[in-house]
């Protein structure tokens, strides 16, 4: 037992200042550039020196890598080689927006489409509002201020395609692929670093265009393509609205809303043997952490897409239950 002396010892002492977890957290220094930050660096230095072919210890990869002609479609910049970075950084990293691309159409029809068609052209697959929405949202994996469109100020990066996308935005009004993508696309960048409102109505707009495209467009019969076009916008479409099945709930749930898309009426055709993604041929068959061109390895998207699907239609499931129609209980 201690001794009474050794108590009022300590009672004298001045009582130890009770530290908070913001006192014990390491301070952060603030950048005054992002060239202080390093993986702005990063992106840059390796952007200097691109190159097509890949190694890894144990395969060599020859990748038929495209530089498309994105100055077609945007006003904003003429810079092909930028923007074919801020995309190549989208397919890379994203994991939100992504979802819903179908990458080998949407880059065959940047290349080879008349961007004077309208907009909302039946079954194209790229759109001058949704490259201008793609950039903007690509701007996201970035901190070069050439994209910024107030200098020193990072959350204009990408405003100006933004703003572009959302002029041609107001000459559309029937439902497509690249309508729907572009509207999330810019859900996704107004939520991150724009205006929170802008963001919801792009939300709400996207899912009317998803049940449009679902209940009617899907099922048309098209004429006037070849059978090997008509396979591959069979493979886009269903990749694109089960992408989109799989990306919405995310959304949705963090609103508080039940599911607010159903399954799409297209089968699955990914599952198929011919299927595109599935082939080592194709870019999206392959993943590398871009923009460094090293450890590449199968991107797994056809698997993940299966698991994908399968975890939605569980979320569907609990929501409808946790969020029950108006007047009725839950199933």
């Amino acid at each position: 037992m201690p001794s009474s002396s050794y108590v009022s010892t300590l009672e004298k002492r001045a009582p130890r200042e009770r530290l908070s977890f913001e006192n014990l957290r390491p301070r952060k220094r603030q950048l005054r550039s992002p060239h202080e930050d390093s993986s702005f660096m990063f992106e840059k230095q390796y952007m200097t020196d691109p190159r097509d072919k890949y190694v890894d210890s144990e395969i060599f990869v020859d990748l038929s890598t495209r530089d498309l002609p994105l100055s077609r479609w945007t006003t904003v910049s003429q810079d092909d080689r930028q923007m074919n970075h801020l995309l190549t950084m989208f397919f890379t990293w994203d994991n939100i927006v992504e979802r819903a691309f179908y990458r080998p159409i949407f880059e065959e029809d940047t290349i080879t489409m008349d961007p004077q068609l309208p907009d909302d052209h039946p079954r194209n697959f790229c759109s001058r509002f949704l490259i201008n929405a793609l950039l903007a949202v690509s701007c996201l994996y970035t901190l070069d201020p050439v994209f910024f469109k107030e200098p020193q100020d990072s959350s204009t990066r990408g405003r100006r395609w933004a703003d572009e996308a959302e002029t041609l935005l107001e000459k559309i009004d029937k439902p497509s692929i690249p309508l729907l993508q572009g509207l999330y696309s810019l859900f996704v960048y107004e939520g991150v670093i724009g205006n929170g409102t802008k963001s919801v109505n792009y939300f709400l707009r996207s899912m009317n265009v998803y049940k449009d495209l679902n209940d009617v467009w899907t099922v048309q019969p098209r004429q006037g393509a070849d059978d090997a076009r008509l396979e591959r916008e069979k493979q886009a479409i269903s990749w694109c609205l089960w992408g989109f099945y799989c990306c919405e709930w995310r959304s949705s749930q963090a609103f508080g809303f039940r599911k607010l898309v159903r399954k799409p009426k297209i089968k699955r055709v990914w599952l198929e043997d011919n299927f595109t993604l599935s082939k080592p041929d194709c870019v999206g068959y392959w993943w590398f952490p871009y923009p460094i061109s090293y450890q590449i390895q199968t991107s797994l998207q056809v698997e993940v897409r299966t698991v994908d699907v399968a975890l939605s239609e569980i979320v569907e499931e609990a929501l409808d239950f946790v969020y029950p129609e108006e007047g009725k209980l839950p199933p």
